[in-house]
């Protein structure tokens, strides 16, 4: 009809459309006022749930800085400071210690005198009854040097198998044979590397040798006479 307005489907279309973003926009706006509001609601809850964990661990750092502070305010000043002075352990003389001698190849077994003076007859002879004679002023196992020890072969020839002649059999040792030596809880090997027969009033090997580690037996040669003097060197077993 003329003069009516003509219907225009674009007209629909755009005004629902700005309803849709009225409503969309509406929509956007509340659920971000949720979120916020959700989120807020949690940090809270968190806050709340950790603030014991927080006031705890406040007090346990403001106990820790007191106890620092009050051990600062005692310290002595350097003038008062006295440091233990670390002595040495007392050593025990090993004269005093269980003093024995192996020799495996003879099956010979014997306890030493410790510190016996080899040069008075009536101090080593009597030694020599118990056992046989560390000398007076060698060394002792362990401390590196010359240890030296003697005994009786025997007095006479027909003596051998009465008289207490524990060395009498040394003769037949050989280099590589070894000879034990106990102190105390320790047992030192050495093995045996030369043997020399000397006259009675040589002892140069003995004075050579005193600042080195090394083991000398000394006995009467030929056994049943004071001829000469067998020597038995070793060295230990490192």
């Amino acid at each position: 009809m003329f003069g009516q307005k003509k219907f225009q489907p674009y007209r629909y279309i755009k005004a629902t459309a700005r309803v849709v973003r009225v409503h969309r926009q509406t929509s956007d706006t509340f659920l971000s006022a949720v979120g916020y509001a959700v989120t807020s609601l949690a940090l809270l809850g968190m806050l709340f749930l950790a603030s014991p964990l927080i006031v705890t661990e406040s007090i346990l750092l403001l106990q820790k800085l007191n106890r620092q502070l009050t051990s600062l305010a005692f310290m002595p000043s350097s003038d008062e400071l006295h440091f233990p002075v670390n002595k040495p352990m007392p050593t025990q003389d090993p004269a005093t210690l269980p003093f024995s001698i192996s020799i495996p190849k003879l099956e010979l077994e014997a306890k030493v005198i410790a510190n016996v003076d080899a040069s008075d007859q009536s101090i080593y002879s009597q030694a020599l009854k118990e056992g046989v004679a560390h000398g007076l002023g060698s060394a002792f196992p362990g401390q590196g040097k010359l240890v030296y020890i003697f005994g009786h072969s025997t007095d006479y020839v027909w003596n051998v198998s009465t008289y207490n002649a524990l060395f009498y059999q040394i003769k037949d040792l050989e280099a590589g044979d070894s000879i034990k030596l106990s102190l105390g809880t320790k047992t030192y090997t050495y093995i045996v590397v030369a043997k020399h027969i000397v006259a009675p009033t040589d002892i140069s090997l003995i004075e050579q040798n005193q600042d080195n580690d090394l083991l000398v037996l000394q006995t009467c040669y030929p056994p049943g006479t004071d001829w000469q003097r067998l020597l038995i060197v070793a060295e230990p077993v490192k």
